[in-house]
């Protein structure tokens, strides 16, 4: 059997398997009405990755202004731990091992802070290009 034909009859069988590449799409395949529950939640955990890679990369931009809204509070609420407990330590608090534990979620608010001035930065640059 000729290699062409082999890979024509392995097509025709695999015309209805579940592995196809790609996000998941509503696909209404035989005896299904509607979206797949695992492919919504992997298009789910797609798009909380997509999120976080652009978060930590520095590409996370919006223009809507809630949203920046949103990253700003967020942030704000992330890294305002590590600034009362700096604040604490300064009036002469001694340091404590909770402190530790609050910075690595201050980084993450130091991200959001970061990707919004990126944000508000790249919106005016669009308007000036406009």
């Amino acid at each position: 059997m000729s290699k062409h034909k082999r890979k024509q009859e392995d097509n025709e069988s695999n015309r209805d398997a579940w592995s196809m590449p790609g996000p998941a799409v509503p696909r209404l395949e035989k005896g299904q009405s509607g979206f797949d529950p695992l492919g919504a939640r992997q298009e789910a955990a797609f798009a909380q990755g997509l999120f976080i890679r652009n978060l930590f990369t520095l590409r996370l931009r919006t223009h809507k202004r809630w949203a920046l809204g949103l990253m700003l509070l967020l942030g704000t609420c992330l890294v305002l731990p590590l600034a009362l407990s700096a604040l604490e330590w300064v009036n002469g608090a001694k340091l404590s091992a909770p402190l530790l534990l609050v910075i690595p979620i201050a980084v993450i608010g130091l991200f959001f802070f970061v990707n919004v001035v990126l944000s508000i930065n790249s919106r005016g640059s669009h308007r000036n290009h406009s």
